[in-house]
């Protein structure tokens, strides 16, 4: 189960990678980050593209190296600090306006697929 939780967490990392790719299109950035300033638009794809290399390589990491995942140090350190991360994304998404019930869900549930192999020995 520990596995499958660990794949299944690749995997979501992967959809979210292809997910920021769409934020171009998804939130018009064409026209909307002009109404930023250089650098604020410069920060919000830069950002954009970081989580789509973050996220694609580190689901590839967990597909890949499921098993030393589940049975390292390591592995039980990155499964926590990602349980932390979609906690803390979870709780902002809820604070910040433009919130969504169905996104703060999905991002609970993220957060279990981490935290559940990170602290859990045996499933």
């Amino acid at each position: 189960m520990r596995n499958k939780l660990i794949i299944a967490g690749g995997g979501l990392l992967i959809i979210l990678a292809l997910f920021h790719l769409s934020f171009w299109s998804l939130f018009n950035w064409q026209e909307e980050l002009p109404k930023l300033s250089a650098e604020n638009s410069g920060i919000m794809q830069m950002s954009a593209i970081g989580f789509v290399c973050l996220f694609l390589s580190l689901g590839m990491i967990f597909i890949s190296f499921r098993k030393e995942i589940a049975n390292t140090k390591l592995g039980q350190a990155l499964l926590f600090t990602l349980a932390i991360f979609f906690l803390i994304r979870t709780i902002a998404e809820f604070i910040f306006p433009g919130s969504s019930i169905e996104l703060g869900v999905f991002l609970a549930i993220c957060t279990l697929v981490f935290l559940i192999p990170a602290t859990v020995k045996k499933i």
